[in-house]
């Protein structure tokens, strides 16, 4: 069985690794059909226990979102692939990826929770670490400034990455990206200053500059 990363709340799992976020019958219990797996509370929002999951549509949803669970190592395969056809030039798909899903998810759980421009950064970040990407700390919020700093511990893209002269986290750091255009509405410009991959203790992302026009 997989290592299961520090993350709030519990799940189970059938001999077919089915997952149900509801506790089984006692009788599918005493049977050892189904693995009861504890995980660690990492924050007070206990997000997991809102993921829907289906395994007669196949499809994983939080708040009406679809979302999909997928090996690390998958997404370290394809990025040096694209790295390989497109030298650094590839570091924008990633880059542009995050964004998207960054944005759609900070505007949408802005507005459905009602939550202030920090507070939305903040569900990202705890989201972050409670979907398996790593323990995000917002380390700088500045609204005035719009200015976003994000220590990441753990980053599954560097953990899976291997040893880089650059940095390698370019989904997150678009992630960073799509959150500071949700909740300043301007684009920013991110960089990941620190990074695992090249043997810094965590990876940080910071924002540049105020309303820095063209997100790179």
């Amino acid at each position: 069985m997989p290592t299961v990363p520090s993350c709030a709340g519990q799940f189970y799992l059938d001999r077919q690794n089915r997952v149900c976020l509801t506790a089984p019958i006692e009788g599918d219990i005493l049977s050892n059909n189904i693995r009861k797996v504890d995980w660690v509370l990492m924050s007070n929002s206990n997000l997991l226990n809102s993921f829907v999951c289906s395994g007669d549509t196949g499809n994983i949803q939080f708040n009406g979102v679809r979302y999909m669970l997928i090996r690390p190592e998958t997404i370290c395969a394809l990025q040096k692939s694209v790295e390989e056809k497109l030298g650094d030039a590839s570091a924008d798909i990633f880059f542009n990826s995050g964004l998207t899903g960054g944005k759609m998810s900070t505007v949408k759980y802005m507005q459905l929770f009602s939550l202030s421009k920090k507070e939305a950064a903040q569900y990202m970040c705890d989201m972050g670490g409670q979907i398996g990407w790593g323990k995000f700390i917002l380390e700088e919020f500045n609204v005035p400034a719009e200015k976003i700093s994000i220590r990441v511990l753990n980053s599954a893209f560097a953990a899976y990455y291997g040893g880089s002269e650059k940095p390698v986290c370019h989904f997150i750091r678009g992630v960073v990206a799509g959150i500071a255009l949700g909740v300043f509405e301007q684009p920013a410009e991110v960089v990941e200053t620190l990074c695992l991959s090249k043997k810094d203790a965590f990876c940080r992302f910071e924002t540049v500059g105020k309303s820095a026009g063209m997100v790179r």
